[in-house]
This record gives structure tokens, C-alpha cells and sequence, in this order.
């Protein structure tokens, strides 16, 4: 597209151009809330699929998601993540049991606590790790009320927490950090 081109086009489309800039600089909250939504809502369905796929690997990134969307966006968004994103996730990998509905439960509660915690003035990533800490503790006493394996129940209660405490962790404060130059 040369010069006389781009003119012509801004000068055909010059009320549409600047409503739609308008609309983005008055709407960029609701924005980034859609596209932060939609990209962890994919990147949660990827994990959950990975984990049931390949045995003893638990990587799902939803709980972290929802930590952040309810830290930064507030815990109705937090809440509708975990649970929605959860449910789905877990629905398409596998069939539906009490587990999953207890974890996807587990999902929604850690993005209401994060935005408890930043109302009482936590820093994101202690909010995070707090947050974990409580998610691993409730899932490992509620999981074990169904399920009788102790080793498993410790796998995927703690060691999926863990790795999310310690390595999932930094890319979470990476994208807040992003999110925060929108909202």
C-alpha cells in the first residue's frame, strides 16, 4: 500500500478509524480481560490435555490462570475461570468424576482468595503462593476423602503445586506485570 493509497483509505474510513481508537482506548479493560480470557482459556485446555495424555505428568496451568485473572480482573472473572476453564478442560481429556469436579471447584475458590489478597494489600506473588499453598492443603484433604491412594493423592496434590510455585510462578508474573499497563 503506497502513500495515496493509505490516504485514500484513512480519508474514505476516517469516522469508522477513529471510533474503533476510541472504542479501544475507553474499552482496553474489558479488552484485555477477553484476551487474557481466551488465551489462558486455551493454554488451560492444552495443559489439562497434556497431563491425562502423557502418565504421572501434571502440568495443567489453569489454577495459576485463575490466580491471575481473579489478582487482576477481580473474583467474579477468577471465579468464572477456574470453574468454566476447569470443567471444560477436564470434560474434553477424560470422563467426569468427583475429582474433577472437586478440582475445578478448587480452580474457581484460588481466583477468589487472589483477589482477597490483593484487597488486603499482598503482593502478586505472595498472593500466588498463598493461594497454592491452600489450593495443594484442600485438594490433598478433599481428594483423599474420595480417593485411597495416598501416594497419588500426594502427586497430585503437592507436586503439581510445587511445580507450580516454583516454575510456572515467574511466567505468571511476567504476564501480571504485562496486564497491569492495561487495567
Amino acid at each position: 500500500m503506497d502513500k495515496e493509497q493509505f490516504i485514500g483509505f484513512f480519508k474514505k474510513n476516517n469516522r469508522l478509524i477513529l471510533v474503533a481508537i476510541l472504542a479501544i482506548i475507553i474499552f482496553r479493560n474489558w479488552l484485555a480481560m477477553l484476551i487474557s480470557f481466551f488465551v489462558f482459556f486455551a493454554l488451560g485446555i492444552f495443559t489439562i490435555k497434556i497431563s491425562r495424555i502423557v502418565p504421572h505428568i501434571s502440568i495443567e496451568t489453569v489454577t495459576a490462570s485463575s490466580i491471575l485473572m481473579g489478582y487482576t480482573f477481580g473474583w467474579k472473572v477468577g471465579l468464572i475461570f477456574g470453574i468454566f476453564t476447569g470443567f471444560t478442560g477436564y470434560v474434553r481429556a477424560s470422563q467426569v468424576n468427583l475429582t474433577i469436579i472437586i478440582c475445578s471447584l478448587l480452580m474457581g475458590l484460588v481466583g477468589v482468595l487472589a483477589d482477597m489478597f490483593k484487597g488486603m494489600g499482598m503482593a502478586f506473588w505472595i498472593a500466588y503462593l498463598v493461594c497454592y499453598f491452600i489450593r495443594a492443603n484442600l485438594s490433598f484433604f478433599l481428594i483423599s476423602k474420595i480417593n485411597s491412594n495416598f501416594i497419588e493423592n500426594i502427586m497430585h496434590s503437592y507436586v503439581e503445586s510445587l511445580f507450580n510455585m516454583v516454575v510456572v510462578i515467574h511466567f505468571m508474573v511476567i504476564f501480571h506485570d504485562i496486564l497491569l499497563n492495561f487495567v
